[in-house]
């Protein structure tokens, strides 16, 4: 084989390994820029998760420390509000599923 068919073998590898480490570093950096919003946002929530200032309502007592009846309240109020945000689902999906059966319409 002639001399100059080696020296486009040559820098024809030299490019592709060029093109390789360019392709890994950007690749790398964007990796990282991911890795570091993943650790901010799971930062941020491990923070709100240990804060607990402002969990309870400052009058609210520890229920274990309440009558009884206060404790059947909060119960009865707490079994109201999931009803209310199951009943509401079931009207979110009924819109949409009406709103699908129509569509070919």
């Amino acid at each position: 084989m002639p001399w100059w068919i080696w020296l486009i073998l040559a820098l024809a590898m030299l490019a592709v390994l060029i093109a390789g480490i360019i392709y890994v570093i950007i690749h790398g950096l964007h990796a990282l820029q991911s890795v570091q919003r993943t650790g901010e946002a799971v930062s941020e929530r491990m923070t709100l998760m240990t804060d607990t200032e402002g969990t309870r309502h400052p009058k609210e007592r520890p229920i274990f420390t309440e009558r009884l009846e206060v404790a059947a309240n909060r119960y009865t109020q707490a079994h109201t509000n999931v009803d209310e945000r199951k009943r509401a689902r079931r009207e979110r999906y009924a819109r949409i599923w009406s709103r699908w059966a129509s569509f070919n319409d």
